[in-house]
């Protein structure tokens, strides 16, 4: 490999890549080949659908969720969020309250009104909690609400728990 006239966003992607190869290698075991066409994708154990417009905490979740090969797909909004759930699998579904399009509320009645995907786990996150929310919360059936700002590790631990019943 020569490296003379590369970034080093092209050096970081290299080593990325020979990293998730050997990654691959180590989860496949013994006697397997893994070649250059070998994906992340391979990598995880499921899809977190993550609906939020704030780049900080998306970095964040994805980041820790990463770590738990737990495969983070975001969204902006709800409208973005459906058409994602359409054409990929998704096993569970973070998403926050205050959107600027559509709240996170309108996301879960359009996931409840949809016999595919109103059993999709759900996890409400927001900064907000009232009466009035929590109430909301209940009647939509979210499966969990987690109120901001929480430790990383809370979130991971709950979708892995989610994720094993």
């Amino acid at each position: 490999v020569h490296f003379d006239n590369d970034t080093y966003e092209d050096i970081y992607e290299f080593m990325h890549q020979g990293n998730i190869r050997r990654q691959l290698a180590h989860q496949s075991g013994y006697n397997m080949i893994i070649d250059a066409k070998a994906t992340r994708q391979e990598l995880y154990d499921f899809n977190v659908l993550l609906v939020d417009e704030d780049e900080i905490d998306i970095n964040m979740i994805t980041k820790y969720m990463d770590d738990e090969n737990i495969n983070v797909i975001t969204a902006t909004d709800p409208i973005d969020a459906m058409n994602i759930i359409q054409q990929q699998r998704i096993h569970l579904v973070i998403s926050e309250i205050n959107l600027s399009k559509l709240d996170g509320f309108s996301l879960k009645e359009q996931l409840n009104n949809t016999e595919n995907y109103n059993k999709v786990p759900f996890i409400m996150i927001s900064h907000a909690k009232s009466n009035a929310i929590l109430n909301r919360i209940n009647d939509l059936k979210v499966d969990f609400y987690l109120r901001k700002p929480f430790y990383p590790i809370e979130l991971v631990g709950l979708v892995k728990r989610m994720m094993t019943k």
